[in-house]
C-alpha cells in the first residue's frame, strides 16, 4: 500500500492554494527525496498553443522553488507529440511553452 497525498482546490483567507501546495510537498517528504546538487526533472504538460488545459505556471514555480530550497537543480521537461502541432518538434514546443507562461523568468 502507498500513501496518497492531496489537497483540495478550495482556498481560504487562512491558506491559499499556493500555501497548500507547499504544505503538501513538505508533508509528502519531497524535500527528503532530493539530494544536494542533484538534477531534478519536473515533468509536466506545457499545453498546446491556445489551450488552457495545463497546470498553471504559478503552481509549477512553487515546485521549482521547493526543489531549489531542498538543494536540487530543477528543470522543466515535457515530451514532444507524434501528431502534428506546436509540440511536435523541440523548437516549436519550447516556443509554445513560453507563450503559455513557462518562460525561465516565470518558473
Amino acid at each position: 500500500m502507498s500513501d496518497v497525498y492531496f489537497i483540495t482546490m478550495r482556498s481560504s483567507v487562512k491558506e491559499s492554494l499556493l500555501d497548500k501546495l507547499k504544505r503538501l510537498m513538505k508533508e509528502a517528504g519531497l524535500d527528503n527525496m532530493i539530494r544536494k546538487g542533484a538534477l531534478v526533472a519536473i515533468k509536466l504538460h506545457f499545453g498546446e498553443k491556445g489551450n488552457t488545459a495545463f497546470i498553471k505556471p504559478i503552481f509549477v514555480r512553487q515546485v521549482v522553488d521547493f526543489v531549489y530550497a531542498a538543494g536540487g537543480k530543477p528543470f522543466l521537461t515535457d515530451a514532444n507529440t507524434l501528431y502534428s502541432g506546436t509540440r511536435s518538434d523541440s523548437v516549436s514546443h519550447i516556443q509554445t511553452a513560453i507563450q503559455n507562461g513557462f518562460a525561465y523568468a516565470v518558473v
